[in-house]
């Protein structure tokens, strides 16, 4: 019985002992562990890849479950990524995000990816971060999202433009911003063609021209200029995608003609009544005629015009012009002498009323004629007179009325003869 209890007892000593020898070895592990950071620990790692919950054709959004294998704390989310398209893609770190203090198991994290381009093939990794920072996974370790962003739509405008100001070179253009299609919008691009054959597609087809350009900022209206005068033209503007380098569709489409050029009907202005002959002489004519005209106006000039008719082949000389007089009356007069005329000649005289404009005059010699004809020279023959000679009377001139000398003829005869009885009287 004895011994029994003796065993009894050192079976519960040497338990005790073992026991307290198996904590101490587990306490003294985890103290050795915590003193030596060095040691390896497994990095974390995303359990489930995230999923696309939108993509655009600029951006997609990405979202993740917080769970994740390997050690920790986490204390934030490296979102990295890498286009397809590429020979040799790389991985690009595109943002880190914090992780949510106090969040659940299994809660979602969401990020907006930005700056993708068009059409585009992607990959996407999340990474978790450590809170120590020193030890990280490398750029795109971890389950992978793969994604394609959407074609860009380009856009079109909703309605088509509207011309105001349509003239025979020029038309002003309208629109309005609504369009369908993706944005966003930086301008809008001006096109025109001549619609030369609207159902032919080919070569020789008259080919789109740009000849402008309208941001968003400005009013949207844009003067297209040096156009041809009655034809037919189509015009289309296009909105302009930001992200795109591509064009957009030259839809819808405004066509309209421009207006013929019209040419003003000129009535030629004409005397209304023939000019008449004020005076005439064997080498001039004096012509009168009054302003009174038919025809448009106004009237700047008159142009007097002659020609011989003793010519095989008489035409017509301008041989002057007469200002129109200002302020002159209805029916006042004007005048002028056409001279360097042959006596006994047949003339034709015409009076031309000249526009102001210069640019349209009427043919010499049109309008009334006057007929005239000047006259010859005439050659006076005179007889010489023969007359008797007359016989003549010496006149006889009384006394009273007779004189030797006249008072200066006198005076010298006196000083004459008193100088020579002087010298007389000085020799004896």
């Amino acid at each position: 019985m004895w011994q029994m209890k003796c065993v009894f007892w050192h079976a519960i000593r040497y338990g005790t002992l073992y026991t307290v020898i198996a904590v101490l070895s587990v306490l003294l592990y985890s103290c050795r562990e915590k003193s030596n950071p060095t040691l390896p620990k497994v990095l974390p790692r995303l359990s489930y890849p995230p999923k696309a919950t939108a993509i655009g054709t600029s951006y997609a959004v990405v979202r993740w479950y917080e769970q994740h294998s390997g050690d920790g704390p986490i204390c934030a989310y490296a979102i990295d990524r890498r286009r397809l398209d590429k020979n040799n893609p790389s991985w690009l770190t595109a943002v880190f995000v914090s992780e949510q203090s106090g969040s659940q198991s299994r809660e979602e994290l969401v990020f907006n990816m930005t700056g993708l381009e068009s059409d585009t093939g992607y990959q996407v990794s999340v990474r978790p971060i450590l809170c120590d920072g020193a030890r990280v996974s490398e750029l795109g370790e971890g389950p992978t999202l793969s994604l394609t962003t959407l074609s860009i739509v380009l856009p079109t405008l909703m309605e088509a433009p509207q011309s105001t100001n349509l003239s025979s070179t020029h038309v002003s253009i309208r629109w309005t911003n609504q369009h369908q299609g993706d944005g966003p919008i930086c301008g809008y691009g001006i096109n025109i063609k001549k619609n030369d054959d609207k159902d032919r597609d080919d070569d020789d087809s008259d080919p789109w021209r740009s000849v402008g350009y309208v941001s968003v900022e400005s009013e949207l209206l844009y003067d297209v200029g040096h156009l041809e005068a009655n034809t037919t033209y189509q015009v289309a503007v296009s909105p302009i995608n930001c992200i795109s380098a591509r064009e957009s569709p030259r839809e819808p489409i405004l066509q309209f003609t421009t207006k013929p050029v019209t040419i003003p009907v000129v009535v030629l202005p004409r005397l209304s009544h023939p000019p008449n002959v004020k005076s005439i002489g064997t080498s001039y004519a004096v012509v009168q005629w009054q302003e009174q005209h038919t025809g448009d106006g106004p009237i700047c000039a008159y142009a007097i015009d002659r020609r011989s008719l003793g010519e095989d082949v008489p035409s017509w000389l301008s041989v002057g012009f007469v200002s129109e007089q200002s302020g002159s009356l209805s029916k006042e007069e004007l005048v002028f002498n056409i001279t360097g005329l042959e006596p006994e000649t047949d003339y034709q005289v015409s009076v031309r009323p000249i526009l102001c404009d210069g640019a349209r005059a009427s043919k010499l010699g049109e309008g009334p004629i006057l007929y005239l004809t000047t006259p010859s020279i005439e050659v006076v023959t005179t007889e010489p007179l023969i007359t008797e000679p007359q016989k003549t009377e010496p006149k006889r001139v009384p006394i009273s009325e007779a004189s030797f000398c006249t008072k200066p003829k006198c005076t010298v005869v006196v000083i004459l003869l008193i100088l020579g009885y002087y010298l007389t009287m000085r020799e004896e």
